[in-house]
């Protein structure tokens, strides 16, 4: 379930970020402020979106790097499709209501109400479209990184640090790039140190999916474990 909070939590913000309407951000500077008002305009209006990512995982208390690549696909509200393709395949799917983690080289499919899934609901709020980033975090740009007065630099680097302590999320880095103001990259940083960095690439928004992209029917022969439900958490 790990891999799965880090995914919602980092597409969960940065497809709210994409879609959101247009609200009122306290800028640091005017180029913020201008980044800001660009990204909103042009993702206001947006329901679907794909791409391919390429996903680095650094966990920091074993030592490791894990590597990974495949598809996403976003519906608003709540809809999405992680299909991972290597090393190891794994599909994770959200109909907004129910949610499925399949692992076929294990043949198990692991089931769970989507919004029981997580420890906080703030990823969920952002998936639903409803979240509020100036309510939520704080924003800026990256220290020690080219910002957006920089020619040199074809991306402008965000940071945005939760207002509210979180218990999967320290950081979010984003990467918007300045021509059309896509997010390109993705990077969670969780309390432990550990780093989630998704990479998108071959991004379409606005070219509808299918709602039948969105459910799963588990094949036969497969181990179905159904996950209990959820202490809730107070934020």
């Amino acid at each position: 379930m790990e891999r799965l909070q880090r995914m919602v939590i980092v597409l969960g913000v940065g497809f709210f970020w994409m879609m959101a309407p247009g609200q009122p951000v306290q800028a640091q500077t005017p180029d913020l402020q201008a980044v800001v008002d660009g990204v909103q305009a042009r993702y206001q209006e947006t329901h679907f979106f794909r791409a391919r990512f390429r996903q680095t995982t650094v966990l920091v208390s074993l030592g490791e790097k894990r590597e990974s690549q495949g598809r996403v696909f976003i519906r608003k509200p709540g809809m999405m499709r992680w299909e991972y393709e290597a090393p190891d395949p794994q599909l994770l799917v959200s109909d907004g209501v129910n949610f499925w983690v399949y692992t076929p080289r294990q043949k198990q499919v692991i089931v769970s109400r989507f919004g029981e899934t997580f420890r906080s609901k703030t990823p969920l709020s952002f998936l639903a479209g409803n979240g509020n980033l100036q309510k939520e975090f704080k924003i800026s740009f990256r220290e020690g990184s080219p910002d957006s007065a920089s020619a040199a630099s074809a991306v402008h680097r965000l940071s945005l640090v939760p207002r509210a302590p979180h218990p999967g999320l320290r950081e979010l880095r984003l990467e918007v790039r300045k021509e059309d103001y896509l997010i390109v990259r993705s990077a969670l940083i969780d309390p432990f140190g550990n780093v989630t960095d998704i990479r998108f690439e071959e991004i379409r928004v606005d070219e509808a999916l299918p709602q039948e992209l969105f459910t799963f029917e588990i094949p036969p022969g497969i181990e179905i474990v159904q996950l209990p439900r959820p202490r809730p958490i107070n934020r």
